[in-house]
């Protein structure tokens, strides 16, 4: 089976601690885009969006640091990243949908 016909377009968002140094900005970041890329993703582009006001309160945070992925991948390299997304302590919210979902 022709494995470009499964890929679909995704797009992962999500809100990192506004407490990290630039230094462990870039080690979140890398290490999300590394698994990514491990499970063999195409066209990923990572945009960091900056430190904004959130609409409520997570964890005691009234900020946080916005990054958006889109990338194009089968259905299961998903769950990799949203396992590492969950587990990761500076992660405080995340969301993972296919474009054109919305």
């Amino acid at each position: 089976m022709n494995l470009q016909v499964l890929m679909r377009r995704y797009e992962a968002m999500y809100i990192l601690r506004p407490t990290l140094t630039e230094e462990e900005l870039e080690q979140s970041v890398n290490l999300f885009e590394q698994t990514l890329r491990s499970q063999g993703v195409e066209d990923l582009a990572t945009e960091r969006r900056g430190k904004r006001r959130l609409a409520y309160e997570i964890q005691k945070n009234k900020e946080g640091i916005y990054i958006q992925m889109t990338y194009s991948a089968t259905g299961p390299i998903n769950a990799e990243l949203e396992r590492m997304l969950r587990l990761n302590e500076s992660v405080l919210r995340h969301s993972i949908f296919r474009e054109g979902d919305e």
